[in-house]
């Protein structure tokens, strides 16, 4: 049996969704125009971020990126930790959408994420990661198991270019390990008497 509270709190968080959605609308209006962040906008992205549902965390995310204040840096980093158990829900859920506003976000929004909050989203969400592990200042490890996880060619590109770019000490050993040296000697006997001019020639 459903509770009258239980309906009380979900009209609430819908009606909180659909005044966000009104006032995201009207704020990318003016994005445009010069002028400081308000503490309106700051407020609502932090009430959103706290949404019990995840299409109202998602436009959170995205106010909170657009906004690129400092005031909500911190809050948009930490809805990593809570997306880390979003990266296996299918597709077309809130869940999925959610991961792929946060990502998007945290790009536009210039935030440098600590590289283990970005680890679970390395495998299908991996060129929207490197793009973040390019601003952070651990990200060696996450950029060499990347590499070796049989990604794309372009993203190996990427990931090694990363790797050079931050003279990695690790890179230069892997690729040195990563070096097959063979040999291939042809052995010829000028002298010998051959017929019709052919040389004869061995390889080992």
């Amino acid at each position: 049996m459903i509770r009258l509270g239980t309906l009380v709190e979900g009209r609430n968080a819908m009606n909180l969704v659909r005044g966000a959605i009104l006032f995201i609308l009207s704020f990318e209006a003016v994005a445009a125009q010069p002028g400081s962040v308000s503490s309106q906008q700051i407020q609502l992205a932090h009430q959103l971020l706290s949404s019990p549902r995840w299409i109202g965390k998602a436009w959170g995310v995205y106010l909170a990126g657009q906004l690129r204040s400092e005031e909500l840096d911190q809050q948009l980093i930490e809805q990593f930790r809570v997306a880390s158990m979003l990266r296996d829900w299918p597709a077309y859920t809130e869940e999925h959408a959610f991961v792929n506003v946060l990502l998007d976000a945290a790009i536009e929004s210039g935030i440098m994420v600590p590289s283990p909050l970005l680890e679970p989203f390395e495998e299908k969400w991996t060129d929207a990661v490197i793009i973040l592990l390019a601003r952070a200042s651990d990200s060696e490890q996450s950029l060499l198991r990347i590499r070796t996880g049989g990604s794309r060619d372009i993203v190996w590109l990427a990931v090694n270019n990363m790797l050079l770019a931050n003279k990695s000490q690790r890179w230069y050993e892997a690729i040195l390990g990563e070096l097959r040296i063979t040999h291939r000697f042809t052995v010829t006997d000028a002298d010998a008497p051959g017929v019709g001019g052919g040389v004869g020639g061995g390889f080992c």
